[in-house]
């Protein structure tokens, strides 16, 4: 269903404007209100449009910022397993030892807090 504006609605000026008017005054009358109209009409849609464009702009912007942080995870997570592979060894008592507690993770990617 289409959403229709206040625009749309009848008035009893705009049912009778559907025939020709008659007389030359009105004629002329009914021609500005139509150009008024229209020129009111182009204004409207030249502002959807740049009201589009600015959103798609941010739009962009956000997808940018997006694909620079998930890039940033990846290489700190890649990061994060090349600094395990370089430790040590631990020796077999040692090492159960330090798998009953828990793994940290590096601070500050635990939690990302995310705003826009």
């Amino acid at each position: 269903m289409k959403i229709r504006g206040v625009s749309d609605i009848s008035t009893m000026y705009g049912l009778g404007s559907k025939n020709v008017p008659k007389r030359k005054e009105q004629i002329v009358s009914e021609l500005a209100r139509l150009m008024h109209h229209k020129d009111r009409l182009k204004r409207e849609l030249s502002i959807w449009v740049s009201n589009q464009q600015h959103t798609e702009r941010r739009l962009q912007k956000v997808n940018e910022q997006i694909s620079r942080l998930q890039g940033a995870v990846e290489r700190k997570a890649h990061e994060h397993k090349e600094l395990k592979s370089l430790l040590p060894e631990a020796a077999p008592e040692t090492r159960e030892k330090t798998q009953s507690e828990p793994i940290q993770e590096p601070e500050g990617w635990q939690h990302m807090k995310l705003e826009y």
